[in-house]
């Protein structure tokens, strides 16, 4: 059979079993919204809201008003870019971006299967056989479970297409053209996703310095080679950097996200694999197994994949001891070493061994901004099921009798199939599982119909608010929230921004300013000063779990209203004014009637709060006054001891201010036991910064009540976390203005809040 027939009915046979198992995701694509919370919407909403109202490098649809740098959006910028451009001659095209997104990744799939092939051709690899492993390899990508949210990673044919050029690349080393091609496709796609960036470059990198100690004494006169490599590894960063230093103006991004060990592969994910056959004998065999499976780090190669590899491996080893020479087919022989090195990071190796994992810190910047570290697994899937296909093929080829050829050809390509059928039955069912019927256009008209009965449209409003807030992205701040979905359609309907926000690597400052929004009204709203005008916020509300804070803005909101599970208000922008003029006339007027105590002023002539300023401590950062307590990795015990002077039946509150450190993700956590009289423990409970709306200066304040019933109870409070910071410990019966930091009446600090 001629090339061309096989790279057709490879195509033929992909597109065959995509509509075999995913005929339902495939025909339905373009009225199917993929997961309706979670990353899924968010990455359909960005491209979607980009359509509609942006342009060039700056969304806007999220953290009003700000905005955000696409590239830190998840709405494929290369993506948004094209379609926008078609939106000028087609301008329906914004109403079926499902559809666009779902086919695309299908396409890639088709793509995928026939550059394989072309690659195993390259590699002599006989044209049935290439076209069957073409098919396998491509439909059980582990980059195809993306589909269920995670849209732009799900482009399936990108690193096929980097193993293509690079095996061409080894093949016929002079010349540039493949060198430049890997320089075009990784550029191209790192405007989709970094990851592509980051996968490509490190593999090229590893195979390359590979290749050098290797050919060491040869470099001197064969170093184009390599260096073309080279290039093509760093050039796409340098492009994709340049962009960003001309695009992007924000210095206080996070440096150090969460969920690089969180978030890496196991030995299951990558030869157990859940739903395949191993995955099944392993349960049966083993129930009680404490086998780990990671969305993020699945990478399953298959049992012949893994059999092969098992055995090679032992094979490889034997020949290399008995110096017999590198036994891996030319030019796997530098691509498996890099795929297992990029297996081993994928793993999180040596960081997973609990020994080592803090010194995880110490790891570069911009390899930590790669958070998934999971997904990197995807190159030594291709690498594996490649060499595979390679290694089964010429132990066919070897064989001088037909009917061994056959066999060793049918008997792995049957079990592989089969293995296709158990995964992509399970697939297509959890597809359709997280989609629903999008009625994007009916849903949209409804909105404008019940804002026009009320006599009003969504321009009469600047942005939309949507309460429980929700602010993700800053890798500090973690707010969650059920109205998150509703939040976003709504701003997608009215082209209305949101200040919600949920993206990745949001600047610090912008989300903090945000948060106060939603704060305690001692904290001041100075983002509202930068809104553009004075018109009033549409909000929203999801469910009825709000903050006190929440309801405050309730109860200062106008009922336009209620449509599903959302309830719509106007709310005026003189909402958000703080209360801190009012308190700072409030102590000026009783500042002589206030009882002094060692250091703070109160309203109770007893001393009945416990301060711990951590004014001794040397830090160069405070809160307020002049240290505050840190650790590298000690745990803090703050406070064991009886209140003094506790009030029984009492509320009182505690509250502590967490320093946002750039070292670590989050904020470490507070934790509080009350124990009775004998010992026993009576309430437990924890505060964590992430969730936290009421920041100042770096600095986030988190709170909680709790009552005293006997004044013999002990209270023990301790605090954990690497990087860990904390400031200004206060207990206070709940009813007690507490003054500290007392400069003049306009600068002080009240009931550990910051008065300015």
């Amino acid at each position: 059979m001629k090339d061309w027939k096989g790279l057709l009915a490879t195509v033929i046979i992909t597109t065959g079993v995509l509509f075999l198992y995913f005929w339902y995701s495939i025909i339905n694509a373009d009225t199917l919204s993929i997961g309706n919370g979670g990353d899924a919407y968010k990455n359909y909403y960005t491209l979607a809201y980009y359509l509609r109202n942006d342009t060039g490098a700056h969304f806007t649809g999220m953290n009003y008003p700000f905005g955000e740098q696409v590239m830190f959006t998840d709405n494929q910028p290369l993506l948004a870019w094209i379609l926008k451009a078609l939106t000028k001659p087609f301008p329906g095209i914004v109403y079926h971006v499902h559809g666009i997104i779902s086919w695309l990744i299908f396409i890639s799939v088709l793509a995928s299967a026939a550059i394989i092939y072309k690659t195993l051709r390259k590699l002599a690899v006989e044209v049935v056989p290439a076209a069957a492993f073409s098919v396998l390899i491509a439909v059980l990508s582990p980059q195809l479970l993306r589909f269920m949210g995670h849209f732009s990673l799900a482009y399936t044919c990108v690193l096929p297409m980097v193993f293509y050029y690079l095996v061409s690349a080894f093949q016929q080393k002079q010349g540039s053209r493949y060198p430049l091609l890997i320089t075009v496709t990784v550029t191209l796609f790192s405007f989709i996703h970094l990851y592509y960036l980051a996968l490509s470059g490190m593999f090229i990198m590893l195979v390359v310095m590979l290749y050098a100690l290797v050919h060491i004494r040869q470099l001197k006169t064969e170093w184009q080679f390599p260096a073309k490599l080279i290039a093509s590894a760093i050039t796409p960063f340098i492009v994709l950097k340049g962009f960003l230093l001309l695009t992007d103006h924000i210095a206080d991004r996070p440096t150090a996200p969460w969920g690089f060990v969180a978030t890496r592969s196991t030995i299951s994910d990558i030869f157990i694999g859940a739903y395949s056959f191993t995955g099944q004998l392993v349960g049966d065999l083993f129930p009680k197994a404490p086998i780990a499976h990671n969305f993020e780090g699945y990478g399953y190669i298959g049992l012949i994949a893994t059999l092969c590899f098992a055995g090679g491996l032992i094979y490889a080893i034997i020949q290399l001891v008995r110096r017999k020479g590198n036994p891996i087919p030319y030019p796997f022989n530098y691509f498996l070493p890099a795929g297992i090195v990029i297996l081993l990071f994928a793993m999180a190796f040596p960081f997973c061994i609990d020994q080592f994992e803090k010194y995880y810190v110490l790891m570069p910047g911009p390899i930590k901004q790669f958070r998934a570290s999971g997904r990197f697994n995807w190159a030594f899937y291709y690498t594996i099921t490649l060499l595979t296909a390679v290694f089964i093929s010429r132990l066919a080829q070897s064989s001088k009798r037909k009917w061994a050829q056959y066999a060793l050809l049918l008997i792995p390509i049957t079990v592989w199939a089969l293995e296709l059928n158990m995964i992509s039955v399970r697939n297509a069912r959890d597809f359709k599982i997280v989609a629903g019927i999008s009625n994007e256009k009916e849903e949209e008209r409804a909105l404008h119909d019940n804002l026009q009965r009320l006599g009003k449209k969504a321009s009469d409003y600047q942005a939309i608010l949507a309460l429980p807030l929700f602010l993700n992205g800053s890798e500090k701040l973690y707010i969650e929230s059920e109205a998150a979905f509703a939040a976003m359609q709504s701003s997608l309907y009215t082209n209305l921004p949101l200040i919600d926000c949920e993206m990745s690597r949001t600047s610090q400052s912008q989300t903090f300013s945000l948060a106060n929004l939603a704060g305690d009204p001692l904290t001041k709203k100075d983002v509202v000063k930068l809104f553009p005008n004075n018109k009033p916020l549409l909000m929203l509300s999801v469910g009825g779990k709000l903050k006190e804070p929440e309801w405050r803005l309730m109860d200062k909101a106008k009922y336009l209203f209620q449509y599903g599970d959302r309830t719509y208000f106007e709310l005026p922008l003189s909402a958000f004014t703080d209360i801190q003029d009012s308190v700072k006339q409030l102590v000026a007027t009783n500042y002589n009637s206030y009882y002094r105590h060692t250091d703070y002023m109160s309203t109770d002539s007893l001393h009945t709060v416990f301060i711990k300023n951590f004014d001794t401590e040397t830090t160069p950062y405070a809160v307020f006054g002049k240290g505050a307590w840190y650790s590298r990795s000690d745990d803090a015990f703050l406070f064991f001891d009886t209140l003094p002077n506790a009030w029984e039946n009492t509320e009182y509150e505690i509250s502590i201010w967490f320093y946002a450190d750039k070292r670590r993700p989050a904020f470490p956590v507070i934790y509080f036991t009350q124990l009775d009289s004998a010992g026993n423990e009576i309430f437990k409970r924890d505060a964590n910064g992430k969730f936290s709306t009421n920041t100042y200066n770096g600095w986030v304040r988190s709170d909680f009540t709790f009552t005293i019933r006997n004044k013999n109870e002990k209270l023990f409070i301790s605090g954990n976390g690497e990087f860990a910071s904390y400031d200004e410990l206060m207990i206070r019966p709940v009813k007690t203005d507490v003054i500290t930091h007392y400069e003049n009446t306009g600068k002080f600090v009240f009931n550990n809040y910051p008065v300015y």
